[in-house]
Formats: structure tokens, C-alpha cells, sequence
């Protein structure tokens, strides 16, 4: 029996001891890899000056080409979009950008139906795992999650749960990534292509009262003397925004409403989002409307 309980507890140990060597691995490998995502965009750029950044959801990431930027203007931007970005992660992503010393002229602020939420986005959910042990801001915007202690605890859980997107397959591919990668060439921009409507898009009918995030977005902007800039990506023309949108400004004075400001559907991906073409057509328009402003 004893020899049972020390064969057990042997193989107990081993275990352990796998995937405490795994997670280190796995954390090295993506932690030093060539950007792939947002997260380690802002890591490589530590200590660097843009002079606009630009934060929100996949309608900022689809849509704000900073290549034009400078190529027009000769000023350079970084491209924070995050597919389903709300404003809680929009505000961790700005809080980011603070702790790793990435100096900025002007944060332009992507607002839009996500003022109605409160929860976050899975994208950067996955995104965050490898430094979840490492970085605070991280570790405290994970928090919500109900396994959050197992994640950033127990060895080699977070790669487990979240294998489809950091897993061994992400792993080896992080390995074989070339610096800089493509992100990095083009500051964080992801172009779609041609055109894919979704069967049917509405903007919602009713608006929060507040958002706590927006809030702390604002006080946290004060206190680091950040100039915050909000604005709204086009949607197609067919999709009714005037009602929300009229809502939206009132909860955002001074936001830039471009919801209608391009008429073509044929610059449209789908109903809420921009085409490769599209993104550049209203990446001038920012330029000649908003950017050279400034």
C-alpha cells in the first residue's frame, strides 16, 4: 500500500512538473514571438511615439489604415481594434498603452452599440493568457472570468481551455513567425476583402442610462493627460442609426458621427463594417475632416 500511495504520488509530481515546463514553454514562445495580436503590439512598442492611436472594436481594426496616415501626412498611428472590443476593454487596451510607456499625441475612441455593454471581448481574452501571470492590468481586466484564479494559477490551465486559439498549433506557429510579422507592417490594420452582407442588422432601440467603463475611461484619461477623441465608423446607409446615434451623442459630447458619411454599399464588407476599399476612403476622410486639425 505505501509503495502504491509513493508510485501515485510520484506520478502526481511528474505530472505537475509537465505542465509547469508546458505553460513556460508556451508563455516564452508567445510572450517573445512577432505581434500577432493587439496585446503584443503594444508590448513591442514600448517606449515608442505615435501620433494617434486608435482603439475600439473590429470596426476600427477593419477600417483606419495608418500606412495612408503617414504616407499623407507623415505622422505615424497604431491600430488597436479588437474584434467585439467593448468599452471595458477599450479602457484596459488605453491602460496599456499607459504602463508600456507608449507616448501618444491623440487616442481616438471608436464609440458606437457597444455602449450598451458591460462585458467583454473573448478576443482579448485569448490574447491576454500568456501574460496573465505577468502583467496587473491584465490579470485585474480578467478577473470576471469565473475560472480566473485556475487561469492564472494552476500550470498550463489557460493554454488548455483556450487551446483552439493558444494552442500548440498557435505555439509552433509563433515560432516559425517572421519579425516583423504582418501586423506589425501594417500598425495593427486588418483589411477585409469583397463583400458579404449578413442576413439582417439592426442598431439597438434603447440605450444605457451609463457605462462605468466610459467613466473610468475619462478619469483615467485626466490623470495621465491623455486627449481623447470619439468617433463613429460608417454603417450602411440602409441600416437606421439616426435614432441611437442621436441617443449616443448625448452620452458623448463632441463625439464625431461618420455612421452615414459613406453612401457606396459597395465600400461595405458587410452592413457594419468596411472593405479594404471602403477603410481607405474613410481613412482620407478622417484625414482631410478630423486629423490634419490637429
Amino acid at each position: 500500500m505505501t509503495r502504491f500511495i509513493r508510485n501515485i504520488l510520484i506520478l502526481l509530481g511528474l505530472t505537475l512538473l509537465t505542465l509547469v515546463v508546458l505553460d513556460l514553454v508556451y508563455t516564452r514562445i508567445l510572450t517573445h514571438a512577432p505581434a500577432n495580436d493587439k496585446i503584443t503590439l503594444i508590448k513591442r512598442s514600448s517606449g515608442r511615439k505615435f501620433n494617434y492611436v486608435f482603439v475600439g472594436s473590429s470596426r476600427v481594426n477593419n477600417c483606419i489604415i495608418p500606412s495612408i496616415i503617414e504616407k499623407e501626412t507623415g505622422k505615424t498611428s497604431l491600430n488597436l481594434g479588437v474584434e467585439s472590443a467593448r468599452p471595458h476593454d477599450i479602457l484596459t487596451l488605453v491602460k496599456l498603452l499607459v504602463a508600456s510607456n507608449v507616448k501618444c499625441d491623440s487616442v481616438f475612441v471608436q464609440a458606437d452599440y457597444g455602449f450598451n455593454h458591460l462585458e467583454s471581448s473573448t478576443f482579448l481574452e485569448f490574447q491576454a493568457m500568456p501574460y496573465l501571470r505577468q502583467d496587473s492590468i491584465l490579470s485585474n481586466h480578467m478577473s470576471y472570468l469565473p475560472d480566473a484564479w485556475a487561469l492564472k494559477h494552476i500550470p498550463f490551465y489557460r493554454y488548455a481551455v483556450y487551446e483552439r486559439k493558444i494552442g500548440l498549433h498557435s505555439t509552433f506557429a509563433a515560432l516559425r513567425r517572421k519579425s516583423p510579422s504582418n501586423l506589425e507592417k501594417t500598425s495593427g490594420c486588418m483589411l477585409l476583402r469583397g463583400q458579404q452582407l449578413l442576413d439582417e442588422y439592426t442598431m439597438p432601440k434603447t440605450i444605457s442610462v451609463q457605462n462605468r467603463y466610459c467613466e473610468e475611461l475619462e478619469k483615467f484619461a485626466k490623470i495621465h493627460n491623455l486627449h481623447l477623441v470619439y468617433f463613429t465608423s460608417p454603417f450602411m446607409l440602409s441600416v437606421k442609426t439616426k435614432d441611437f446615434m442621436s441617443k449616443l451623442k448625448k452620452k458623448i459630447p463632441g463625439l464625431h458621427d461618420y455612421s452615414r458619411a459613406i453612401a457606396s454599399d459597395s465600400l461595405f464588407r458587410n452592413q457594419s463594417h468596411l472593405n479594404n476599399k471602403g477603410a481607405a476612403v474613410f481613412t482620407e476622410l478622417l484625414l482631410s475632416d478630423l486629423l490634419t486639425k490637429r
